[in-house]
């Protein structure tokens, strides 16, 4: 769960620093092992760090989407809400991609939120390893 963690936080780091590559490609990588690990809070994490890296990427729709499962699955399995300062950026991110996705927000977040935990983080990996649209520049 170690290595989980740690890409994670290198994601975040590198979100931060604007650098949404680098953060994609940790965040997808962290999202891997914790589905290996199958640790759901791990999951809820990394669907949480990608979509902010897909939110950054002006990626309205594809973010919302993300951050519906997110939500949801934070949500059935009674976490926390983030520490403060993950939960700034988090809802920034999330009320920029409400802003900006407009009408595709509602139908995006709700198909998000309807997708079963497990299948939305194999999509998410799928999506990667198929075209690695995650890791690429605008």
């Amino acid at each position: 769960m170690g290595t989980g963690m740690a890409l994670a936080e290198l994601g975040r780091v590198a979100c931060r620093l604007g650098d949404h590559q680098r953060a994609a490609r940790h965040f997808a990588d962290a999202l891997a092992v914790y589905q290996g690990l199958q640790s759901r809070w791990g999951m809820v994490e990394g669907l949480e760090g990608l979509a902010t890296v897909i939110a950054g990427r002006k990626q309205s729709a594809g973010a919302a989407w993300v951050f519906g499962a997110a939500a949801a699955g934070r949500e059935a399995l009674g976490l926390p809400l983030l520490p403060p300062a993950d939960a700034v950026a988090h809802e920034c991110a999330l009320a920029e991609t409400r802003r900006t996705a407009g009408a595709a927000w509602a139908p995006a977040w709700e198909t998000g939120r309807s997708t079963a935990l497990n299948d939305a983080v194999a999509m998410v990996l799928r999506e990667w390893a198929e075209t690695s649209s995650l890791a690429r520049e605008p």
